[in-house]
């Protein structure tokens, strides 16, 4: 593999800093105050409500909703953790956990700059990701894959099974994406994947019973019969282009939902199955999910790990895959504005061939040890 390398002087390194750090700060501004002005896709009525011990999934099917509602369709952990938001009221609670999506993400940053043995690639890094539109979308809408990505991390790190089976079970509260948690362990560490059972199991059970109607089937698989009620058209996967072939209304869709996750399962799986890198494990457990099932843009930050992974793998190859990212993090929006994007079938098969080459140019990326694409002066 041809190697490309480009290596930046101080002085164009605090340049490109500056410019992209002018460009990260508006976005994260914008984000911000989208949060904090409009309500979107926020949880924090359905996490009030569970934590009185009503059940939001029985709410929400009887029509029974809060002010700045919306659908309660995430597993009872989600409800747990944002319980402690119904302390403010609902503007300043969507601005708090902005704040705190925020951190994580840097956090976030940090970690996999570590993880790729290249901490200076931490904070251009988190710049570029401040800038995307997946992230100033995802605060704006606050949103929670921020979080699941960091149990993700939080999972590679942990030592014990049954600790990665905690944090893996968590970030199942958004399910679309335990396909792919299961398949970048089931291989490394089966026995984590049953912890993450049992877990998830047990935490549905128990606010199961906290919010207990007299409708066990309710009380425990209201996540469920929510969505079943419908979701919004996914970005550019299989799920997605499966309802518009039948105009939204697909046979036995929850059937076909579940036999995708397998998929992803299988997928992830193979393809890890003999490596040893956590970010390449990663990274292809975040791609993975996004061809499979349903997810919107802005679960999009969970391509974050493959463009550290690919920056510093360097190769033309690599190249490829960061263009990838670069059109669904920025040039997606470009169209956008253009009017020239639209959502539709044509268009989801197009994301869904981005994704497919990112998860290439991932494979065949890992098999090769090159130069990192930016050698980034050292600041002292």
């Amino acid at each position: 593999m041809r190697e490309i390398s480009l290596a930046l002087s101080r002085k164009q390194y605090f340049v490109s800093i500056s410019v992209l750090g002018a460009i990260g700060a508006i976005s994260l501004a914008a984000g911000l105050y989208n949060a904090w002005s409009y309500f979107m896709d926020f949880q924090q009525s359905a996490a009030c409500l569970f934590i009185s011990g009503d059940n939001p999934y029985l709410a929400h099917l009887e029509g029974r909703h809060r002010e700045n509602w919306t659908p309660p369709n995430y597993l009872h952990p989600l409800y747990i953790l944002q319980s402690p938001l119904c302390l403010f009221d609902d503007a300043t609670a969507r601005l708090v956990w902005g704040a705190i999506n925020t951190i994580l993400a840097i956090w976030i940053c940090y970690t996999l700059a570590k993880m790729a043995k290249h901490r200076e690639y931490f904070l251009p890094v988190t710049l570029f990701l401040f800038a995307s539109l997946p992230f100033r979308i995802g605060i704006g809408n606050d949103q929670n894959q921020i979080l699941i990505l960091t149990l993700f991390i939080l999972s590679m790190q942990a030592s014990a099974s049954w600790l990665r089976g905690l944090f893996g079970s968590l970030s199942f509260m958004k399910y679309s994406f335990a396909g792919s948690w299961i398949g970048m362990n089931i291989y490394h560490d089966r026995h984590s994947v049953v912890w993450s059972v049992f877990f998830v199991a047990l935490l549905m059970l128990g606010g199961a019973l906290w919010i207990s109607s007299g409708d066990f089937s309710v009380d425990f698989l209201g996540p469920f019969m929510v969505a079943a009620h419908g979701v919004a058209a996914g970005h550019g996967d299989l799920l997605t282009i499966i309802d518009y072939l039948y105009a939204g209304q697909p046979p036995y869709r929850t059937v076909i939902g579940g036999l995708l996750l397998i998929l992803n399962i299988i997928v992830v799986a193979w393809i890890t199955r003999n490596s040893t890198d956590a970010l390449f494990i990663l990274s292809v457990a975040g791609v993975g999910s996004l061809m499979f099932v349903t997810h919107l843009i802005y679960d999009g930050v969970f391509l974050l790990p493959a463009l550290v992974f690919l920056l510093v793998k360097g190769g033309a190859v690599s190249l490829l895959g960061l263009a990838a990212i670069v059109y669904t993090w920025q040039i997606v929006k470009v169209l956008d504005v253009l009017n020239i994007s639209e959502t539709s079938i044509e268009w989801t098969v197009l994301h869904f061939f981005v994704y497919l080459i990112l998860m290439a140019s991932l494979i065949i990326s890992e098999r090769k040890s090159n130069r990192p694409l930016l050698i980034l002066p050292s600041i002292r």
